[in-house]
């Protein structure tokens, strides 16, 4: 016997489930493109020009973070000054 459920404000939090089946599949085409993102990644891996980029992307981001935070500290001390 199943309890009753009582009515809720909230609703239940659960995932949506789909049952999606390609179309068409070739099993050969996959192999390929997965050989293919092997090979990228492996290649990439010795590259220093990926190293090159990641430290100018973080110099950037903590250039604007600090940017960014004295701006918040100026204008707090601006409506606390008045």
């Amino acid at each position: 016997m199943l309890v009753p459920r009582l009515p809720s404000f909230f609703k239940s939090l659960s995932h949506k489930s789909f049952a999606y089946k390609p179309i068409y599949y070739n099993p050969k085409l996959d192999e390929k493109e997965m050989r293919k993102r092997q090979m990228g990644m492996d290649f990439r891996k010795g590259s220093t020009t990926a190293i090159k980029i990641s430290k100018k992307a973080r110099r950037q981001y903590n250039i604007r973070l600090a940017v960014i935070i004295m701006g918040l500290i100026a204008i707090a001390y601006y409506i606390i000054s008045f």
